[in-house]
């Protein structure tokens, strides 16, 4: 089966699932088990069906799960088609695998893959592009009322990629998913059975959807749309036992939103101080080798990286200082409507950049997060 039959297929294979029945599609990118297969798999490590979605499926013992795993290495049957007594299915070429009830239903492509987003972050060599295919998943599963979760284990970061695919899911993410744990990107291992890596969910039936649909309590939901108005009124939607993952979800979105400040645009907003003052580059690690490098905008969304790359190259320094800045703005502006404060994204970073001195910024905000977190409620 080619990778085109594949995703083909299971569209196919979902199709003929009654309707009172939910379906979760959950897409595994780097999940090859490399465990004797003799022994048992620590649930930490269980990344071709996490605990959560094990959890899930004892919770809604009638919800069809459809998982799509791409790896090279991936072992054939998948560690989750054994474990499960997944039988093979013909004429598949050894790619799909499924229970005997059909609530379980396993496709393999043992292959790289890679996306738009990540040519040109990561070294990839003879790979797919899945960038197609992910987007017609994504709208087959909005129109069919089916959730769907997206995750890597590769090390390559998932949040750049769910950036990407956020406007055109926008009104639909508590459904497609990019992520777990608020999008932290994890990298290769991380263990499973932590509350980080568990959404809030639940069944949700309306006359005006197709089937039951799983509901996944994600801050992004709210993000994007830059709506906070019902952000804590939904949550009450969820089982109570489960807001505990909801607050450590909003905890690791504040603390990768610090984090990428910090380690990734700060170097940026110092680039184009000095550029606009005419002031000799320094590098931030004083290795005076990397002087002349430019600013890198490759872990921005997509929408961002050309037109920036263009106005540095094209010394427009001021326009893009402004630019950029409008975006930071609205990340910082993230922080602070979680953290519920008065005050703007814009107001947050006047006051991270108030010093003439730029090695100052950082700990300008150091200090702002302190009382931050001292006054949030």
């Amino acid at each position: 089966m080619n990778s085109i039959t594949l995703w083909h297929t299971l569209k196919n294979e979902i199709r003929t699932i009654p309707t009172e029945h939910p379906v979760f599609i959950y897409v595994c990118v780097g999940g090859a088990s490399h465990s004797d297969p003799a022994t048992e798999l620590p649930p930490q490590e269980y990344q071709q069906f996490p605990p959560f979605l094990q959890a899930m499926r004892n919770t809604y013992p009638k919800l069809h799960f459809v998982i799509l795993l791409m790896d090279p290495l991936q072992e054939l049957p998948p560690r989750v088609a054994r474990d499960y007594s997944l039988q093979e299915m013909p004429d598949t070429s050894q790619l799909y695998y499924r229970n005997q009830d059909g609530t379980m239903r396993v496709f393999v492509l043992k292959e790289s893959v890679y996306t738009d987003i990540e040519k040109g972050m990561f070294y990839i060599n003879n790979a797919i592009n899945i960038t197609k295919e992910l987007k017609e998943l994504t709208i087959f599963a909005r129109s069919n009322d089916i959730t769907l979760l997206y995750d890597t284990f590769t090390g390559r970061p998932v949040s750049i990629l769910a950036e990407n695919f956020d406007m055109d899911n926008k009104n639909h993410l508590q459904q497609i998913v990019y992520g777990i744990g608020g999008r932290d990107n994890h990298g290769c291992q991380t263990d499973l059975t932590q509350p980080l890596a568990y959404y809030p969910y639940r069944l949700e039936k309306t006359r005006h959807t197709l089937r039951p649909v799983i509901k996944l309590y994600t801050y992004y939901n709210y993000i994007v749309r830059d709506d906070y108005t019902h952000m804590e009124y939904d949550l009450m939607q969820y089982p109570i036992e489960m807001h505990v993952w909801a607050a450590l979800q909003k905890n690791k979105i504040v603390e990768n939103n610090i984090n990428n400040f910090k380690n990734v645009h700060l170097s940026v907003l110092r680039d184009l101080y000095r550029a606009i003052h005419n002031s000799q580059p320094e590098d931030d690690n004083n290795n005076n080798n990397n002087n002349n490098r430019a600013p890198s905008f490759e872990y921005l969304p997509m929408i961002y990286q050309g037109l920036f790359d263009d106005l540095y190259n094209q010394h427009d320094y001021s326009l893009l200082n402004e630019l950029f800045s409008n975006y930071l703005a609205s990340e910082l502006a993230i922080i602070i409507k979680l953290k519920n404060i008065e005050m703007t994204g814009e107001q947050m970073l006047q006051m991270i950049t108030d010093n003439d001195d730029h090695y100052k910024w950082c700990d300008n905000l150091v200090n702002i997060m302190k009382v931050i977190n001292a006054t949030a409620t």
